[in-house]
């Protein structure tokens, strides 16, 4: 693929993500259908796994392969079936997760959560510069 038909590419999933993330946030009735669907265990045991492509389209400087991973990374929360659970620390964990999104937003709570995409920039940035060291020392 051409460099800039990669871009433009990778633009449109970032921008796809992006909205994803607004209608999540913002659309109750989507939340609700999306956190029902995340009950079902196999969408937390296949969200981890998307780091490894991140990781080896950043290593190719491939935006279409960063950010459809990005992209497929946030969807696979409701890829699978809603999964009735009687499992009371899954839904514990979930009733907790869905107020930490929803709750009240505290300059703490947001510094606390730029967390993840901080970890996510500096392992992609160690990974489009080919420098393993550091991809090392930002997953330890």
């Amino acid at each position: 693929m051409k460099k800039r038909t990669d871009f433009i590419v990778g633009m449109l999933f970032a921008a796809a993500t992006v909205i994803l993330i607004v209608i999540f946030m913002t659309n109750d009735a989507f939340f609700n259908w999306a956190f029902a669907r995340h009950r079902n265990i196999l969408s937390w045991y296949i969200r981890p796994l998307f780091i490894i492509p991140m990781v080896i389209f950043a290593f190719k400087k491939s935006y279409t392969g960063i950010f459809a991973s990005i992209f497929a990374l946030f969807t696979s929360m409701f890829w699978f079936s809603d999964h009735p659970t009687s499992n009371p620390k899954i839904l514990e964990f979930l009733a907790y997760e869905m107020d930490y999104l929803k709750g009240t937003w505290t300059a703490p709570k947001i510094l606390i959560s730029l967390a993840v995409p901080v970890f996510f920039i500096l392992l992609l940035t160690a990974a489009w510069k080919r420098n393993w060291k550091l991809v090392a020392g930002v997953i330890v």
